[in-house]
């Protein structure tokens, strides 16, 4: 969300950065600090995930138990990584993540993923997957931001200047997430390259 924001922010700063908008902006700040008093759980929530012990990791028997989200995540990186090293230009297969972890760690969780798109699309598709993902991605960013560029209609540029910052957030949430599956994400996508073609044929670019 912190990066969508410092996006849309550069997009506008010629009029976030006045006399008013500055105004606006510290208005906006002492609003959130005021909330955040009152409203402490999501703010308890971010501080508590950073600041979270490393955890330990305890065999309980027939049942792995993860003591702490941050060191089970980290588990999981390793062993994508390790996947990627011993398949290094395929992968184990896509989808096949926790397939291949449940026979690596613990038969019982064959339901795992990597939490990291970029972690799990290295580890099942490996090197030539991953390319494909970013060209895809890199794409749909430089259309998105050439079409901001050119747009002459303060709409459609206002609506692809969000959109493009939402995309540019949803790929870094992608680094500590598996956000590619979730339908809404695609459907925001759709919606994103639709009001791209949209404004190119506003200003005869199509």
């Amino acid at each position: 969300m912190f990066i969508s924001l410092v996006i849309f922010v550069y997009f506008n700063k010629s009029v976030l950065f006045t006399k008013r908008g500055l105004s606006a902006l510290v208005v906006t700040v002492v609003f959130l600090v005021i909330l955040g008093m009152f409203v402490s759980f999501p703010f308890k929530n971010i501080l508590g995930r950073i600041f979270e012990p490393s955890g330990i990791f305890v065999n309980t028997g027939d049942k792995h138990n993860f003591t702490s989200s941050t060191y089970a995540h980290g588990i999981l990186a390793k062993f994508a990584l390790r996947m990627f090293f011993e398949h290094p230009f395929f992968g184990v297969g896509y989808n096949n993540f926790g397939v291949v972890f449940a026979r690596m760690f613990d038969p019982q969780m064959d339901y795992m993923v990597a939490h990291s798109n970029y972690l799990n699309l290295l580890a099942t598709t490996g090197l030539f997957g991953l390319s494909i993902n970013f060209l895809i991605y890199l794409k749909i960013a430089s259309f998105t931001y050439s079409s901001i560029k050119i747009a002459d209609n303060v709409y459609l540029k206002t609506l692809l200047q969000g959109f493009f910052a939402g995309y540019i957030g949803t790929l870094a949430c992608n680094a500590v997430g598996e956000y590619y599956n979730y339908q809404f994400v695609w459907f925001f996508i759709a919606l994103m390259i639709s009001t791209n073609l949209i404004s190119r044929k506003n200003t005869n670019q199509l």
